[in-house]
């Protein structure tokens, strides 16, 4: 499996213009739904009821978690986010991505 990260990039001039508006809408976004998820992503393990990543693929899991984000924050729909998408490094929309998939992929990490 290869494991090189190619969602991520490390300036704003290397985004496509759409990746730059998707990244964009996600910083202005201070939504009480994607609070109250994040939020959940946490405590559930508590209850018996951890919300866990079974993708493999570092890309896969970095991609689907950023567009479950946008869509938990009514920041972008699904089907309007293209194949081609890419984040930027150190934006908000990653640092949340990043601290979903640590959640998730500790609370798998547990079940087993």
């Amino acid at each position: 499996m290869n494991d090189t990260i190619t969602v991520v990039v490390d300036e704003p001039k290397k985004l496509d213009e759409v990746s730059r508006v998707i990244n964009d809408a996600y910083t202005n976004v201070g939504s009480l739904k994607l609070e109250l998820f994040m939020s959940i992503s946490v405590e559930s393990r508590k209850f018996g009821f951890p919300i866990i990543c079974t993708l493999k693929g570092k890309n896969e899991q970095l991609m689907w978690a950023a567009k479950l984000l946008l869509i938990m924050s009514e920041s972008w729909q699904l089907e309007d986010i293209p194949e081609d998408f890419k984040l930027l490094q150190f934006s908000p929309l990653l640092d949340d991505v990043e601290k979903l998939l640590g959640r998730t992929l500790g609370n798998l990490n547990q079940l087993k």
